[in-house]
């Protein structure tokens, strides 16, 4: 994130439900970060997300280690899902719940003021 330009800083408590927070022309986002770093064998490789909430995070940024990407998704997109299945590799031949395609190297969403309530 730092080579994109963020300012990144990282929570001064262990116990806080954010992993960074982002700063981007005075616009601040809690991020949670998510990682599969060993890969399934099946094309879905799964991250799960339980307790994470627009309450306690603006984004989630999923890193899907072997295909080295990454998917930066609102946490109100999020809904009641505790895992998220990505295929990175292509889709897959029984539909899932939902793709998260749309959400692949979005990191203009960081750069936007955060809409909060």
């Amino acid at each position: 994130m730092v080579e994109l330009g963020f300012n990144i800083f990282f929570p001064f408590s262990d116990r806080s439900p954010v992993d960074l927070i982002s700063l981007w022309d005075e616009h601040t986002y809690r991020i949670q970060v998510k990682a599969r770093w060993q890969p399934r064998q099946c094309a879905g490789q799964d991250i799960g997300v339980a307790g994470v909430n627009k309450d306690n995070a603006d984004v989630v940024v999923a890193y899907i280690h072997k295909s080295k990407s990454f998917y930066v998704i609102p946490t109100k997109e999020l809904g009641s899902s505790a895992h998220l299945i990505f295929y990175p590799f292509g889709r897959s031949r029984k539909p899932p719940k939902k793709y998260w395609d749309e959400w692949r190297d979005r990191w203009d969403i960081l750069k936007k003021a955060p809409n909060r309530t």
